[in-house]
């Protein structure tokens, strides 16, 4: 598996990826149909390029024979979750290549990545009643800081915001992944 930043080529393929997970994946959450393509690719575009000069903001990408399998994008956070600390905009996988340590590898490289500019926290905004709790809480071991109220398809979501310790975080994930393989 190779991680590396996204070429801007490859951002469509990113939209794609991330319209189809919040299709699929978070029934009873998000409306399939609530994102649209050209709409998302536009507000990564944005998101990407229309940054401050203090940000900081990165699209990585997962590759498995060459095959695009999943990425990740993050900023630094909002001073409201964290001094110092740096958000996790963006983590998703292809339904066929879960489970097989993409998105924890994704993380270390986020995480590897910002330590690296004194970064001391991790935020992830998480809806509470998807699979992905499961992830950043019990595999990741993320602490709740806090929990609001979002609104993707016109209706309340529960969302938890987890907060890592940056070194801690890095530590767990080298024993998760004693082997560097990007």
């Amino acid at each position: 598996m190779l991680i590396r930043e996204l070429k801007k080529s490859e951002i469509s393929d990113a939209v794609r990826l991330k319209i189809y997970c919040e299709d699929n994946d978070f029934p009873n959450i998000v409306e399939p149909g609530t994102f649209n393509y050209e709409q998302e690719l536009n507000l990564i575009h944005t998101w990407l390029n229309e940054k401050d000069f203090t940000d900081i903001r990165r699209l990585y990408g997962a590759f498995y024979n060459e095959k695009f399998v999943g990425f990740i994008g993050s900023s630094l956070a909002e001073e409201d979750d964290c001094d110092k600390g740096v958000e996790i905009n963006y983590l998703f996988i292809d339904k066929d290549h879960r489970g097989q340590g993409i998105g924890t590898n994704l993380v270390k490289k986020v995480v590897d990545e910002y330590l690296k500019q004194s970064i001391k926290n991790i935020i992830v905004y998480c809806y509470h009643e998807s699979k992905a709790f499961s992830f950043y809480h019990k595999f990741l071991k993320g602490k709740i800081l806090r929990q609001v109220i979002q609104y993707p398809s016109k209706k309340p979501v529960l969302v938890d915001i987890f907060i890592w310790d940056t070194l801690k975080l890095q530590q767990y994930l080298a024993k998760k992944l004693p082997i560097d393989n990007h």
